[in-house]
């Protein structure tokens, strides 16, 4: 037997396989109804476990862990499909509806915005950035900042949820599982860390060394080259320098950003302390109600699974699969415009873009080599940034997903270079 006809018999067990299982579906809505009708649950446990053993010994020895495999598979998408079909309206698709509809076209300029710390903080220079005219209230904890919020007091908190290095902020994460609160925006802030100290002060002279615990974790190694000097841990790097400020000692340092040592008249006795120079921590902005502006192309979700073997897995193999990733001149990275899959690009400015690279090549094609649309494009939003183009309608004009994409357009060879050449251009270091 050759293998076609082999694969010919596959394709017609494929046929009647599928045609079974459309078959089981519909039983399976049938069931739901029942379900619905009688106020029972979508899982019965029992029920499966009694299927999936009857499976494995149908199976035999040899194929009785794939035939589990297998039908988990299918209970699991019968249960889902089951609740679908019980709630087709979700709770919180209403909710982005809605958010969809009210949020402003633009994220406001101006805004009370709660932080955890002191002036100089991370956090403020990250809110700086999200907001041109932030007017930022300080907290010592980041449960101030969460109660600030809820309150009315601040309409935006803005929080370190991860950093490159060091990891997740376990307790903001903790916090976000108790509060009703939602992420409306989100900023990776390049870290640097220095150490601190009043003016005339020498290394040697250093005896103790304050700092916030990411940051400890973050100069591990540099701190490794003290003998005999405690590291103290502080709410904040920012707290930290006005600790080493305020205090009549001389031995005392702080790790904190730069911005602290022209605050509280410090100098800098090493810089960029940290033991990895691409470190970065993820700050995030959060708000009372929903808000989703145009170009949001990232959803977080905060969700706490069964402690057993797959809960995590289960809950995944659920989502819908993403549509293939759309090529544009052989790119890929593109934010989707609509439900045809069409590349969320200004279409105007595209078609625009489109004649004159046309005619570009129609009128040099000899004397010039022909370019492609992206060359075309990329060297258009080249002179747009050297005119002073802000890097979101840089990102929109290219189409990209995420602002990293536009960055690398200005220099290939090297994330850190692109990202420079942005801040020189633009003034910022990162905005998604």
């Amino acid at each position: 037997m050759d293998l076609s006809t082999l694969r010919e018999q596959i394709n017609q067990i494929d046929s009647d396989m599928l045609e079974l299982f459309l078959r089981r579906m519909q039983v399976s809505s049938n069931i739901a109804e029942y379900k619905r009708q009688n106020s029972l649950p979508v899982l019965d446990a029992a029920r499966e476990r009694e299927l999936l053993a009857g499976v494995a010994q149908k199976a035999g020895e040899d194929l009785d862990e794939y035939a589990i495999v297998l039908y988990s598979t299918i209970l699991s998408l019968s249960r889902s499909y089951q609740h679908k079909k019980l709630s087709p309206e979700s709770k919180y698709g209403a909710i982005i509806e809605n958010a969809l509809e009210t949020t402003a076209k633009l994220f406001p300029e101006k805004a009370r915005v709660a932080c955890q710390g002191v002036e100089g903080a991370y956090s403020q220079i990250a809110a700086s950035k999200m907001f041109k005219i932030p007017s930022i209230l300080y907290f010592s904890s980041f449960d101030g900042v969460f109660a600030a919020i809820e309150s009315g007091m601040c309409e935006y908190g803005v929080l370190p949820i991860e950093n490159s290095t060091a990891g997740s902020v376990k307790r903001v994460y903790d916090l976000m599982v108790d509060h009703n609160l939602y992420i409306v925006r989100s900023m990776r802030v390049k870290i640097d860390h220095h150490l601190l100290a009043k003016p005339g002060t020498k290394i040697s002279d250093i005896k103790e060394i304050f700092s916030h615990e990411q940051a400890i974790d973050q100069c591990a190694a540099f701190l490794r080259t003290f003998k005999d000097v405690k590291v103290t841990v502080c709410p904040n790097t920012a707290v930290a320098a006005r600790m080493v400020a305020e205090s009549d000692r001389r031995d005392v340092a702080a790790l904190s950003a730069r911005a602290c040592a022209e605050l509280y008249e410090l100098e800098s006795l090493a810089d960029s302390v940290q033991d990895k120079s691409n470190n970065y921590t993820r700050f995030i902005c959060v708000a009372k109600n929903p808000q989703i502006y145009p170009g949001a192309d990232r959803t977080s979700i905060m969700l706490v699974t069964a402690h057993k073997p797959g809960a995590l897995y289960n809950i995944l193999a659920n989502r819908r699969r993403p549509k293939k990733e759309i090529m544009i001149d052989g790119y890929a990275g593109f934010i989707l415009l609509d439900q045809n899959g069409n590349p969320k690009v200004a279409m105007h400015i595209e078609h625009a873009v489109k004649r004159i690279w046309e005619k570009y090549n129609e009128d040099n094609i000899i004397q010039l080599p022909r370019v492609t649309p992206h060359v075309f494009r990329h060297t258009f939003c080249t002179n747009m940034a050297n005119a002073g183009m802000d890097l979101k309608s840089l990102q929109y004009l290219m189409g990209h997903s995420d602002a990293s994409v536009t960055m690398n357009v200005y220099a290939h060879n090297s994330y850190e270079i692109a990202e420079k050449s942005m801040a020189d251009i633009l003034g910022f270091t990162e905005i998604e």
